[in-house]
């Protein structure tokens, strides 16, 4: 199964996501802040298909930590979760690889929007799959 790495600062959410996921069969790195997820992305321990982040934490914002990982060379795609951002477009030429989950979202939302992500694709608007395209 596929490896997802989630980024969010509040735990009962964090916990809440991980456990959705892990009951759907895939590998789950849950981290509690944009550092720690900085500091085990970029160590290679562990390969991800893609990464789960909020926006909006206490550090510095998801859209910081993608920049970040960027740079260093990450290229799998993100879902961002978010109630009210956009993806900036100094995010680059990636944004095909790149959705906003709008909160509050479903389980079955959160689930199609990974499921189109892990598969390459990214939906258009907000719909049964529960994500924004980035395109």
């Amino acid at each position: 199964m596929p490896n997802i790495a989630i980024v969010d600062d509040e735990p009962i959410l964090l916990d809440l996501l991980s456990a959705l996921l892990l009951r759907d069969g895939h590998e789950v790195l849950a981290l509690g802040s944009p550092v720690a997820a900085l500091d085990s992305i970029l160590s290679g321990q562990m390969q991800f298909d893609l990464l789960l982040t909020d926006v909006e934490m206490n550090s510095i914002t998801g859209f910081d930590l993608v920049k970040q990982l960027m740079e260093a060379g990450f290229k799998s795609p993100v879902i961002f979760m978010s109630g009210y951002h956009r993806v900036p477009a100094e995010m680059g030429s990636d944004l095909r690889k790149m959705a906003v989950l709008e909160k509050p979202f479903t389980a079955g939302e959160l689930r199609a929007a990974v499921a189109l992500a892990l598969a390459g694709g990214m939906p258009g608007s907000r719909t049964a799959a529960g994500a924004t395209s980035l395109q």
